[in-house]
């Protein structure tokens, strides 16, 4: 499944445009959605700072660069886990894909976090309000990350795609509706990511 064809297949169990903004035009929804902004904010900024740690460890292990960070008696008499992961390559494929894609993450919150910041014109269009070429290389980071976690465990970004496009066509057959969303029928949503592709 090409990248295309799965933005459009996921972009049909997305939220309607009535319900996207439902916060900006209902002053009650608006008044009730201020302090969760905030939240979010307070939020985005332990997720950034949390990711900048976790690179860290990223450099060290991979890259080789020294760790700065302070390390306590708990982090020694836990260690053990090392040998676990470098035993084989697709652990340590695992384990390097995971965090990057975190430390990732973390900038794209960082960046999130700077938007919302902002006051911006209603009129302007998205690409516009942020710096569009930092937003594509922090997702183009994160793309670089994923083949790595699925190659270790066994399958291909196609096959991920796929399944989840099928998870999401049973879990709204008609489209998102806030009730399919709230009352998720797991057992049939895992069925579908464990079925096998037709043809």
């Amino acid at each position: 499944m090409d990248l295309n064809n799965y933005s459009a297949l996921a972009n049909a169990t997305n939220l309607p445009d009535s319900q996207q903004f439902k916060f900006c035009t209902d002053p009650v929804a608006y008044e009730t959605a201020r302090p969760v902004m905030s939240f979010l904010r307070r939020t985005l900024a332990k997720v950034a700072f949390n990711a900048s740690l976790v690179d860290q460890v990223k450099r060290h292990l991979f890259y080789q660069e020294k760790f700065r960070l302070a390390l306590t008696p708990e982090d020694f008499r836990t260690s053990s886990i090392l040998p676990a992961v470098a035993m084989r390559r697709d652990r340590t494929d695992f384990l390097h894909g995971v965090i990057g894609a975190i430390t990732e993450a973390g900038e794209l919150a960082e960046i999130l976090d700077s938007f919302l910041v902002g006051t911006h014109a209603d009129d302007k269009p998205m690409s516009e309000l942020v710096n569009k070429t930092h937003v594509m290389e922090e997702v183009g980071d994160v793309m670089w990350y994923l083949p790595l976690i699925a190659k270790s465990c066994g399958f291909s970004l196609n096959e991920a795609a796929a399944a989840n496009i099928r998870k999401l066509r049973a879990r709204y057959p008609d489209g998102f509706n806030e009730l399919a969303a709230q009352f998720r029928d797991l057992a049939v949503e895992l069925e579908k990511l464990d079925e096998q592709p037709k043809g």
